[in-house]
């Protein structure tokens, strides 16, 4: 594989989210959303901690101009530390190529009192719109069903994180959030309703529990002409006793 190539390696990493907290005057004084998360796939440490031992969080900044411009910054110097220690044609790559499309740092902090047990905080820039969708469904209580992100600068599938512990962020997408749901009491427990407990019925439905219901009445109908037929030879055989 051509060095290159090794550079550029994009990984995507999926997270499922745990909770999320709201840090009213975080970094550059602006609002941050705190997600705790635990990492499903897409990144292996090579200093071969385990995922589930490191505490991940991913931090969610409002993009603005001063952000964008010092997460650039720090991903063009960090683009150019790594290719003078590891890779040497990283100054061959056009830098604008890369300043565009950066959002954020993925960063490896480690625990220097229980090693194996560090931390990896992701800090990325969303659109204003995204932040406020993101925002407002967290003050309702719902979460993203999972965060995915682009990494940039992996090799092999690995995170260096020993000699590179900040690695640049190329993108970030967020699976779907719950807003509503019809839920029971049971027991002591609110769950989820089945759906024919909260949907009204369709024509199609309708229709057929009436024809159920002809069929039944037809039954009962039979029925009862016995029954009238039964008591009526009775009280003829006790006439003509």
């Amino acid at each position: 594989m051509e060095p290159d190539v090794i550079l550029t390696e994009i990984r995507h990493a999926i997270f499922g989210p745990i909770n999320v907290s709201l840090i009213p005057a975080g970094y550059h004084d602006q609002l941050v959303l705190s997600y705790r998360v635990f990492l499903k796939d897409g990144i292996t440490l090579s200093t071969g901690e385990k995922s589930e031992s490191l505490d991940w969080s991913i931090s969610i900044f409002a993009e603005t101009n001063e952000l964008k411009n010092e997460f650039v910054e720090e991903c063009r110097t960090l683009r150019q530390r790594a290719g003078q220690k590891a890779w040497g044609l990283m100054s061959l790559i056009p830098e604008v190529e890369f300043g565009q499309k950066d959002i954020g740092l993925m960063s490896y902090l480690p625990d220097d009192l229980h090693p194996g047990f560090g931390q990896c905080d992701i800090r990325v820039l969303v659109s204003k719109v995204t932040f406020d969708g993101l925002f407002t469904a967290a003050r309702l209580g719902h979460l993203p069903g999972e965060i995915s992100i682009s990494v940039e600068c992996m090799r092999g599938g690995k995170w260096d994180n020993k000699t590179f512990a900040d690695l640049p962020v190329t993108s970030i997408a967020f699976g779907e959030i719950p807003l509503a749901a019809h839920t029971m009491k049971k027991g002591l427990d609110q769950v989820l309703s089945e759906p024919d407990q909260f949907f009204p019925p369709t024509r199609a439905q309708v229709s057929e529990l009436l024809e159920k219901l002809d069929v039944v009445a037809i039954g009962l109908k039979n029925v009862l002409w016995a029954i009238l037929g039964i008591g009526a030879l009775i009280l003829i055989l006790r006439i003509f006793r």
